[in-house]
């Protein structure tokens, strides 16, 4: 019953819970994450060096929120 239980609710509950397929979930999470990783570089740099990357954080904040906030179909 464990395995199930962990099954159901680590990789199952979510997925139903927002209506989406496994590899479809991990593409999605993936595209984000880059993004995500590319923009914390920039705020890295722009921490650093205050005159670049100024929206960069904001920008990606912007992208993705709606999207992220969006119940998917």
């Amino acid at each position: 019953m464990f395995i199930l239980n962990f099954i159901e609710e680590y990789f199952l509950f979510h997925l139903r819970e927002n209506n989406i397929g496994y590899f479809e979930h991990l593409q999605r999470s993936l595209v984000i994450s880059s993004d995500f990783i590319f923009g914390s570089g920039k705020a890295i740099i722009h921490a650093i060096i205050p005159g670049l990357f100024q929206t960069s954080s904001t920008d990606i904040i912007d992208k993705w929120h709606p999207i992220m906030h969006a119940k998917c179909e």
